[in-house]
């Protein structure tokens, strides 16, 4: 990282990075990455950055039931067809 900067933007970090906005937001939920509060603002220091870099991240797999990014529970994961394996109820719930 060759600049003077001391912190980032999550924006900026993940630019810097060369990973997604969201990826950056699940390492800090997660606990892989510390952010600063400069009044409300969100910061991460360059130094954050290096030592995220030496440690690594393992591999952050989708939690189940959130396939699809849905903030509301719906959209994501597996759900039974209506009516159970039933194609007569099945029909008679859709038809």
């Amino acid at each position: 990282m060759a600049t003077d900067r001391l912190a980032y933007r999550v924006p900026e970090a993940a630019e810097v990075l060369g990973v997604s906005v969201g990826f950056i937001h699940k390492l800090r939920e997660r606990g892989y990455l510390k952010v600063t509060h400069i009044g409300r603002a969100v910061r991460i220091t360059r130094t954050e950055l290096e030592r995220l870099l030496e440690v690594g991240v393992p591999h952050l797999p989708t939690p189940i039931g959130s396939a699809g990014g849905s903030m509301h529970g719906h959209g994501g994961g597996f759900s039974a067809p209506l009516g159970g394996s039933d194609p007569a109820a099945l029909e008679a719930a859709t038809g």
